[in-house]
């Protein structure tokens, strides 16, 4: 079990800020939106919220459903972080970069 915290991107932070939205960047403003246990692991558990955060209803199981009708906003995307168990996950352009590869 993973306790899985979602940061999305703060849109009128980045606005104010005159920055890029949905860029794979750490240091965009994000807002901390929902906190939930998965039963995935690492990243796994970031595939798994990247999921839920963005297909239909009827292509998620009941666990999933569960997280969803539990924050209702923007899907996650570029620039979004899933926070692991502590450790970060950005979705990049591709796939997801964490803090720990980018030292």
């Amino acid at each position: 079990m993973s306790n899985i915290k979602i940061y999305l991107q703060d849109f009128d932070a980045i606005e104010q800020r005159n920055m890029r939205a949905f860029d794979d960047n750490w240091d965009l403003p994000r807002k901390f939106v929902l906190k939930y246990t998965s039963k995935e692991i690492e990243e796994t558990a970031a595939e798994e919220a990247f999921k839920i955060f963005n297909a239909p209803e009827e292509m998620l199981d009941e666990d999933e459903r569960l997280v969803v009708q539990q924050y209702r906003g923007h899907s996650l995307s570029v620039g979004d972080v899933v926070e692991v168990d502590g450790l970060e996950y950005l979705c990049a352009g591709s796939g997801w970069r964490t803090r720990k590869d980018d030292k």
